[in-house]
């Protein structure tokens, strides 16, 4: 007599619970795994960035495939002070989709190797908006295997 009842009471806080999280993290939730690919330029990027992950020995990194904020964004991250893996790089789903996926594969390599320098940089300059030092972080790692700091 008493398991229904107690069966309800969980079903109502489970349901709360759940109804919280959806509004208060609607419009940001992240996954915390690696979504699946659904393109060749995705696919493609995101074994870039599960290449250039061990090179920055800081964690697991998830990459999205979304809507901008700004139509003129290719990509951006969602750098946090002292925050945590697993670290998030996002990507124009529509831009990505009309790149050549042969002649722009330097290009997407790069644009990874950027995006994931910007949680590099903000973990030893403090700063997730400095565009030269990720820049030279992301030519580093692509060039030499490892990223680099301004001399």
């Amino acid at each position: 007599m008493r398991y229904p009842v107690i069966a309800r009471r969980f079903s109502i806080i489970g349901l709360a619970s759940w109804s919280q999280m959806v509004i208060a993290c609607g419009p940001t939730y992240e996954p915390f795994t690696q979504p699946s690919p659904t393109s060749g330029n995705q696919e493609f990027m995101l074994g870039e960035v599960q290449r250039f992950t061990p090179m920055l020995n800081m964690g697991e990194f998830v990459a999205t495939f979304t809507t901008p904020p700004a139509a003129t964004y290719a990509g951006w991250a969602d750098c946090k002070l002292r925050g945590n893996p697993p670290w998030y790089i996002h990507f124009n789903k529509d831009y990505v989709e009309g790149l050549d996926p042969v002649a722009k594969q330097s290009y997407m390599s790069a644009l990874v190797a950027h995006e994931m320098c910007h949680h590099w940089v903000t973990r030893h300059d403090v700063s997730c908006y400095d565009e030269v030092e990720a820049e030279l972080c992301a030519y580093n790692l692509v060039a030499l295997g490892r990223p680099s700091r301004t001399p």
